[in-house]
């Protein structure tokens, strides 16, 4: 099918597409220090063996198509960049197995942020996934993009952009909650019984599952996340509920 390129208004694709090269080993290697800080590499530690080797390919193949991949007709970077990305689902996938095994083992508060901020960047992944493959192939194949966009209320294009944008914020967000529960863990700060630190574990568990769910009804459905502190003509100021979720819940935790 004909390649087709992004047309949003200020958004290189070049430059995207190169951040993400950048981007996925800087995931991939977050992913491998806390499997090994939280020991949630499983018996005989055969979960590393699959973080770190799709962790390599992931970081090499995206790394070089980021380079090459200045539009969405550039054919041959486009697929290495595809290819890494599925390699990175593999890395989250194996991450948040490890994890939650982990985590119902040690039942410890760092142990399940960490674990549901895996799993909130795998559906991340998953998400963006979706959304490049449209952003490169469109309306592909059989009409089936468009059909589930108009069984939703959508044009395809815009239910590609809401997934974009559900990817983006969550993705970064979710990371960012693995490394801090990571550096709790490294540190034995939730260990020493400090129980602010452990509040601010448990807000920030509650808040990357909210956050997961907004996202996951914002990317694949037409409902977006309300505004709250509405003001303005006709209420359109405010803060959208997910920015508010992060900045405080999440990240102010």
């Amino acid at each position: 099918p004909p390649f087709q390129a992004g047309s949003g208004s200020g958004v290189n694709y070049g430059n995207i597409m190169y951040l993400h090269g950048i981007l996925v080993g800087l995931t991939g290697l977050v992913a491998l220090i806390a499997l090994d800080v939280l020991d949630a590499a499983g018996k005989g530690g055969g979960l590393r063996g699959i973080v770190l080797y799709a962790t390599l390919l992931a970081a090499l193949l995206t790394g070089i198509g980021g380079i090459f991949d200045t539009s969405a007709q550039a054919t041959f970077p486009l697929w290495l960049q595809i290819i890494g990305f599925l390699c990175l689902d593999v890395v989250l996938a194996a991450l948040t197995l490890g994890l939650f095994l982990r985590a119902a083992y040690v039942k410890r508060i760092w142990s399940f942020a960490a674990a549901f901020a895996s799993l909130s960047a795998f559906v991340a992944a998953l998400m963006g996934s979706v959304g490049a493959w449209m952003l490169a192939f469109g309306d592909w194949p059989m009409r089936l993009i468009g059909g589930y966009a108009k069984l939703i209320g959508l044009p395809w294009h815009t239910w590609m952009n809401y997934l974009v944008a559900a990817h983006g914020q969550e993705m970064g967000v979710a990371v960012i909650t693995l490394v801090s529960a990571t550096a709790c863990a490294a540190l034995g700060l939730e260990r020493k019984g400090n129980r602010t630190m452990n509040t601010g574990l448990y807000l920030a568990t509650a808040g990357i599952i909210a956050l997961m769910v907004l996202s996951l009804v914002g990317g694949f459905s037409a409902a977006q996340p309300p505004i709250v502190f509405q003001h303005g003509p006709g209420g359109l100021d405010g803060i959208a509920a997910d920015s508010l979720l992060i900045g405080v819940v999440v990240l102010g935790t």
